[in-house]
């Protein structure tokens, strides 16, 4: 007669693990439930600041983007399902969308800055814009990856560390792509 084990009673699952009750209370704030809403911006706004504050090196750069970062993680939190930490997955969700915030910004210039009165020169001004005209020219037929490396290393002046986790990579395959581009327009006839 072969031996069976006594049937395991029943026991209803239980969020037992760290991971597990994150996921129920994103779960529950993503719903409405304002305790959870609270209890998770708690536990993510300190390190969501941290974040911001390394990235820009600003104060008040840092705090536009920590309410960018926090206003998307409100809107995807019931995208968490409990597979990591929520600290890192928030992490993250904040490092991607403040990349974003500091390219558009810096692309388009939405931070002021003030001058002088006397900095502005018409002669100056229509130089500058000359200068751009042939730089995107040049840069029109550059592959996209290596344009955005050349632009966000030499325009804005970012670290080849910055560049890389901007564009999702590390800072050798930033450095490879800035010099194909370069030999690329060495090679160019004028």
């Amino acid at each position: 007669m072969p031996f069976e084990a006594p049937a395991a009673p029943r026991v209803p699952p239980t969020f037992s693990t760290e991971r597990d009750r994150d996921a129920q209370l994103t779960r529950r704030a993503a719903t409405g439930d304002r305790r959870a809403l609270d209890e998770v911006m708690r536990r993510v706004l300190p390190r969501i600041r941290a974040v911001a504050q390394r990235m820009t090196r600003d104060a008040a750069e840092a705090d536009d983007a920590t309410q960018v970062a926090v206003l998307e993680l409100w809107q995807h939190l019931a995208t968490f399902n409990g597979q990591g930490s929520l600290l890192g997955w928030a992490k993250v969700l904040a490092w991607r969308r403040i990349a974003r915030h500091l390219v558009h910004t810096r692309r388009c210039g939405t931070r002021e800055r003030e001058l002088p009165d006397d900095a502005i020169d018409a002669n100056d001004t229509a130089d500058a814009l000359l200068c751009r005209l042939e730089l995107e020219r040049l840069l029109r037929d550059t592959p996209v990856a290596q344009r955005h490396a050349l632009v966000l290393h030499h325009g804005l002046g970012w670290s080849l560390d910055e560049v890389a986790h901007a564009t999702g990579t590390v800072a050798n395959t930033v450095k490879s792509r800035m010099r194909l581009a370069l030999a690329e327009l060495r090679a160019r006839p004028e």
